[in-house]
This record gives C-alpha cells, sequence and structure tokens, in this order.
C-alpha cells in the first residue's frame, strides 16, 4: 500500500469516528491544510523525474479528492442529522401545544 492510499485509509477512518461538523473540519486542516501529509508528499514531486512526477501526480490528485469527497460526505450526514433533530419538536414543545390548543378551545 502506498503512503497516499494509507493516508486515504487513515482518514476514512478517522472521517467515521467523527462526531460533530467541527471534528470533520478539524480532519480536513489536518489532512488538507498546509502542514498535512499531503502536502510534505506534494513537495516531494520536484525531486522526481517527468513521467514519475506525472503519475504520482495524478496519484495525489485522487487522494486529495477522495478525502475531500469522505470530508464533504461525513459533514453533509451530520448536517442533516442535526438538523433532523432540531426540527423535531421537543417533548415540552408538544405539551405546551397541546395545553395551548386546550386553552384556545376553552375561550371561544
Amino acid at each position: 500500500m502506498s503512503d497516499l492510499q494509507a493516508l486515504v485509509a487513515q482518514l476514512e477512518r478517522a472521517v467515521a469516528e467523527a462526531a460533530d461538523s467541527s471534528a470533520v473540519e478539524a480532519l480536513r486542516v489536518q489532512f488538507l491544510g498546509k502542514k498535512s501529509q499531503l502536502s510534505e508528499l506534494s513537495k516531494q514531486m520536484g525531486k522526481l523525474a517527468d513521467e514519475q512526477r506525472r503519475v504520482f501526480g495524478a496519484e495525489l490528485n485522487a487522494a486529495r479528492e477522495a478525502i475531500t469527497s469522505a470530508l464533504n460526505n461525513r459533514k453533509q450526514v451530520l448536517d442533516s442529522a442535526a438538523l433532523d433533530a432540531s426540527s423535531r419538536p421537543s417533548a415540552w414543545t408538544s405539551r405546551y401545544l397541546v395545553a395551548a390548543s386546550r386553552w384556545a378551545a376553552c375561550i371561544r
């Protein structure tokens, strides 16, 4: 397994464990930021021959796309779950609405 494949596999494990959007953002910085392993690997491209550089560049771009896609998918799942949870009325809200409707019926 190459360094890039290992990096993508490491990210996929970490993304699966991310509990909220801030954790996903921290992973984005860790894996795609200026001081990330991906950045360090891209710096090695200058030392490669032209043909090796093309191949490694393509692999690097594929890894970057896989990482970005995994992060975006997880963030989307977490955001939609948070939206679903916030849009459901709580038990208190339901009781309040029932009581308010009963009170309104009594006034009429």
